[in-house]
């Protein structure tokens, strides 16, 4: 049977068979299925570019279109987290597929080489033709128009994604979970980066306060920044217009919040220059109607998070309200900026200090001035008066909490080596104090 010559010669046919189709269909088959691969993979990367680099004004147009490629778009523009998973799992694909398929092309070829030195040149050769066909020339188009790149491939990656789910899922929450690790162990704390400012003895004054204010921005709440209540200056709804345009022109603003019956029922923003074009139409003009919906937010915002709405709604004005829905003042995006870059002046602002110096130890400060402000006005310790203190952040705060209830003027308070006399009571408020510093204050530190 091992002899039979009709047997032999039916394995060589086999194997003569096996040979033809290895090289006229495997080989052409491999070559088709790795230039589909490579421009898979270029098209993934230029989408990946852009998608990332979509403006404000193309999301507005996708969001204006009724398309399936553009609503595809947004919600891969809205979670990019996803998106960079999904890139990232099918370009491997591509790359080690691609690669699987050109060594196995490039084998017969290369067969009078060394194995290892046959592998080692088909990296030198496939590394950068894959990095310039798939990575720099896709991107670079895909930054020039990333519309072409949005509409072609944004359903394509929606059904690849829904095919590869599980895959990408995990990927995504593998990588959010690197990523906070690398934060968590390289995280510096803001209180330690303020006082490399601090110590930090080179640049300007204003360099450092504008660097500290952007360090705190997010711990500040809308609280910390707002015009309070009382000093407030709104237009009662039912004032006519001869009023309102009085009261506009001796306040100076440019917006002023509207109220029915009590500050507690904000009506709306009235804007100046909506009135401009009715100045003249002073007989029973209805005001109220160029009123503007106001938008309202909690004391205890972060004024980043506010700033980030008032840039999303092209708003200029916010109305602060407690946990009872009481009006307790009003924050602008200038209040929020003036965080960072310090006072903002225009024509209108006059230049009025919080304090006047009568002697050495010796000042005049209004009752609104923050603690904080007090204790670097004087350079002395900011916990000075941390235990006196209690909730309050204003001297007149400090004074309440001293005396439990509105003193009468000239009434006299001492506390941490000072003494607090109150100077104008208004109302409901302390306006006015004199503070005398019992103790000699120590000369400040020379400048190095």
């Amino acid at each position: 049977m091992e002899n039979d010559p009709y047997t032999q010669e039916t394995v060589a046919d086999i194997q003569a068979i096996g040979s033809c189709f290895s090289s006229d269909i495997l080989i052409p088959a491999a070559i088709i299925i790795g230039v589909l691969l490579l421009l898979a993979a270029a098209f993934v990367s230029g989408s990946k570019v852009a998608f990332l680099s979509v403006g404000a004004q193309q999301i507005k147009t996708l969001r204006k279109s009724k398309r399936l490629a553009s609503r595809t778009a947004l919600k891969f523009i809205d979670k990019p987290e996803e998106l960079l998973a999904l890139t990232s799992v099918l370009n491997c694909i591509n790359y080690v597929g691609f690669a699987v398929l050109f060594m196995y092309v490039m084998r017969q070829p290369l067969s009078f080489l060394h194995p290892v030195l046959s592998m080692v040149l088909q990296i030198i050769v496939l590394v950068p033709f894959l990095l310039i066909f798939c990575e720099v020339t896709p991107r670079m188009i895909a930054r020039q128009n990333p519309n072409g790149f949005i509409s072609l491939m944004a359903v394509p990656l929606l059904i690849m994604s829904k095919l590869m789910k599980p895959i990408t899922f995990f990927v995504a929450k593998n990588n959010r979970h690197i990523e906070l690790q690398v934060h968590k162990n390289q995280s510096i704390s803001m209180d330690e980066l303020s006082d490399v400012i601090e110590e930090n003895p080179t640049g300007l004054m204003s360099e450092r306060e504008m660097l500290k204010g952007i360090i705190e921005f997010g711990n500040i709440e809308v609280s910390e920044i707002m015009c309070p209540r009382v000093d407030m200056v709104a237009i009662e709804s039912k004032e006519p217009f001869e009023q309102v345009l009085k009261k506009i022109t001796e306040s100076g603003y440019s917006r002023i919040p509207v109220y029915t019956d009590t500050f507690d029922q904000i009506s709306g923003i009235l804007y100046i220059k909506d009135l401009l074009p009715y100045v003249n139409n002073k007989n029973g003009f209805k005001w109220m109607t160029l009123i503007r919906p106001p938008h309202f937010v909690p004391e205890n915002k972060k004024i980043n998070e506010l700033l980030e709405e008032l840039q999303m709604q092209k708003n200029h004005m916010a109305i602060v309200v407690d946990e009872y829905g009481g009006t307790s003042g009003l924050v602008t995006m200038e209040d929020i900026i003036e965080m960072i870059v310090g006072d903002i002046s225009d024509e209108f602002d006059e230049e009025e200090s919080d304090f006047t110096r009568v002697d050495e130890n010796t000042y005049i400060f209004k009752g609104k001035t923050l603690l904080s402000d007090f204790c670097d006005e004087l350079e002395i310790d900011s916990e000075t008066f941390a235990e006196a203190q209690g909730e309050s952040e204003s001297l007149a705060g400090l004074i309440l909490e001293m005396k439990g209830e509105l003193p009468r003027k000239n009434e006299r308070f001492e506390c941490c080596g000072f003494e607090f006399t109150v100077l104008e009571v208004d109302r409901r408020r302390i306006t006015s104090v004199k503070v005398h510093r019992k103790i000699a204050a120590e000369p400040a530190p020379a400048d190095q």
